[in-house]
C-alpha cells in the first residue's frame, strides 16, 4: 500500500490473501459473536433468519410446501437464497472498498425485446406464444394484470384476458416489457445484471465503512463499481425496430448499460501515413456509446440496409443484397398470407401459376401481393438512411483496430474488441439469455 493510505484501505495484496482484510471484516458494531448468536450487544440484533446454518434454509424448504406458496419459481428462488446463505461464505467487502467488475455479454441477432407482433399477429395457424407465456407463468400474469389496475396504468381491461386482439396500443407495451423478462432475450440479462448497481447500494446503506472519504455522501456512487457493457457487433446494421429497443434500454439502466459495436470505413488517403495493411479494404474500429451519446450523427460505414454486402462489393451488388433482405421481411405475421415466388416464363406469356387458377384466387393473391409491396415499401422508409441515422447514437470512443477482429469464434471475438471498454478488476461473462435475481446478488461482496 502507498505511504498515507486511510486504515481500511482495499490494497492489491488484500484480493490474493488468506487474512481478513479491513476492508473485508465486519463492522466495528456487528462483530463476528453478535453475527452468530443474534446478540443485542452494541444496539444490533441479527435477526435469526439470516444466523448462518441455522433456520433459514429450513424456512425455505417450510415455505416451499406451504399451501399459501404456489409460485414454483418462488419456491425455486426461495430454496435457492436459503441454500446460500446456509453456507460457510465470507464476509462481505465493505464499500467503498469493493472491487470494479465488468459484466460482458456478447450479442448478435437475439431479440432485445419481444415484439407485439412476435406474441401476438392474430394469423398464427397454432398458439400464438403469448398464449403459451400466459399458461407457463399463470400467476405471475394476474397479478401483473391485478398491479396494472390498481395502479391506474389500464383503465380498461378485456374482461377475457386471452382476448389478445382488444388490448390497446399502450396495453400492448406493457405485455411485451412483462413477456421479455420471461423469453430468451437481451433486456431480460441487463435487467438482471443492472440488479448489481442496487445490490451494492444496499451493501453501502447496511455496513459501509464511514471512516473512509470515498464513502461520504455525494462521493460514493456504486456506478463506479459496476458498468454493464454489451458488446453488439451488428449494432451498425441495426433496423429501426432493434435501434430502438437499444435506445429504450439507455433510458432504463442510464448509469449502468454500455454497448460497443463494430465500425467500418473505407480506405481513404490516409491509410499508408496510419500503416494501414495494403491488403485491407476497409479500416475497422471498436466502439462505445451510452445514454450520454448524442442522438442523429451517424458513424461512418455502409447503408444499415445491406448488411451482408461483400467487402468488395460494387454498388449493383448493394441494391440487389438490400433487395434480397427486405424480401425476407414479408412474412405471414405481417401481412396474414403468404407470398409464393413465381416461376419463370417467357416473354409474352402469363405465368404458369396463374394459367390454372380460378379468377377468385388469382384476386386474392394479386391483393396479398399489393398488401406485400405495401409492408416492404413502409419499411424502406422507415429504415432508410435517413431514418436510421436519427436512432444511432454518436461514439464517445472509437479506437481502430489491426484488422477485422470476427477471426472464427464469434460470440468470443465479439467480446474480445469490448475488452478495452472494460473497468475494474474482475469481468463477467455471460450468455445473452440469462436471468438475474436480486438476492443472488446480495452476495457478491461476498464472492469478490
Amino acid at each position: 500500500a502507498a505511504q498515507g493510505d486511510a486504515p481500511g484501505t482495499l490494497t492489491p495484496s488484500d484480493l490474493h490473501s488468506n487474512q481478513p482484510s479491513p476492508a473485508r471484516q465486519l463492522p466495528s458494531e456487528m462483530s463476528s459473536s453478535d453475527w452468530g448468536n443474534g446478540s443485542e450487544e452494541g444496539g444490533v440484533k441479527v435477526p435469526g433468519l439470516f444466523v448462518p446454518g441455522q433456520s433459514l434454509a429450513n424456512l425455505g424448504k417450510a415455505l416451499s410446501k406451504g399451501s399459501n406458496l404456489r409460485n414454483v419459481e418462488m419456491q425455486w428462488r426461495l430454496n435457492s437464497i436459503g441454500r446460500c446463505l446456509a453456507m460457510s461464505i465470507p464476509p462481505p467487502f465493505r464499500a467503498p472498498h469493493i472491487p470494479g467488475l465488468t459484466v460482458l455479454i456478447p450479442h448478435l441477432r437475439e431479440d432485445i425485446l419481444s415484439r407485439r407482433e412476435d406474441l401476438f399477429s392474430g394469423h398464427e395457424s397454432g398458439v400464438p406464444l403469448i398464449d403459451w407465456v400466459r399458461v407457463r407463468y399463470r400467476d405471475e400474469f394476474d397479478a401483473f394484470v391485478a398491479r396494472m389496475r390498481e395502479g391506474g396504468f389500464w383503465k380498461t381491461c378485456p374482461e377475457d384476458l386471452g382476448h389478445w386482439s382488444e388490448y390497446s396500443d399502450e396495453q400492448w407495451q406493457a405485455i411485451c416489457m412483462w413477456a421479455s423478462m420471461r423469453l430468451q432475450t437481451l433486456w431480460r440479462t441487463v435487467a438482471g445484471m443492472s440488479l448489481y448497481r442496487a445490490v451494492l447500494q444496499c451493501h453501502y446503506e447496511a455496513q459501509a465503512d464511514k471512516k473512509s472519504k470515498l464513502a461520504q455522501a455525494g462521493i460514493w456512487n456504486p456506478s463506479e463499481c459496476f458498468t454493464c457493457l454489451v458488446s453488439m457487433q451488428l449494432y451498425r446494421s441495426f433496423t429501426a425496430t432493434q435501434l430502438e429497443h437499444t435506445n429504450q434500454m439507455f433510458e432504463t439502466f442510464p448509469d449502468t448499460l454500455k454497448v460497443a459495436f463494430l465500425d467500418y470505413a473505407e480506405k481513404n488517403l490516409t491509410a499508408d501515413s496510419d500503416s494501414v495493411h495494403e491488403r485491407l479494404p476497409r479500416r475497422y474500429f471498436s466502439c462505445l456509446i451510452d445514454r450520454s451519446c448524442p442522438l442523429g450523427t451517424a458513424a461512418g460505414g455502409l447503408s444499415a440496409r445491406s448488411p451482408l454486402v461483400p467487402r468488395t462489393g460494387t454498388a449493383a451488388d448493394v441494391d440487389a443484397v438490400g433487395a434480397k433482405t427486405l424480401a425476407t421481411v414479408v412474412t405471414p405475421s405481417a401481412t396474414g398470407a403468404q407470398v409464393e415466388p413465381r416461376s419463370a416464363s417467357l416473354p409474352g406469356q402469363q405465368p404458369q401459376e396463374s394459367q390454372h387458377q380460378p379468377p377468385q384466387q388469382r384476386l386474392r393473391e394479386s391483393k396479398f401481393r399489393t398488401a406485400a409491396r405495401a409492408d416492404v415499401a413502409n419499411w424502406r422508409s422507415e429504415n432508410s438512411d435517413a431514418a436510421l441515422a436519427t436512432l444511432r447514437r454518436q461514439p464517445k470512443y472509437r479506437i481502430e483496430l489491426p484488422g477485422f477482429p470476427i477471426l472464427g469464434d464469434g460470440k468470443s471475438d465479439n467480446q474480445n474488441h469490448a475488452i478495452p471498454f472494460t473497468r475494474g478488476t474482475f469481468v463477467q461473462c455471460i450468455d445473452a439469455n440469462q436471468g438475474a435475481y436480486f438476492e443472488q446478488m446480495l452476495l457478491l461482496p461476498c464472492v469478490l
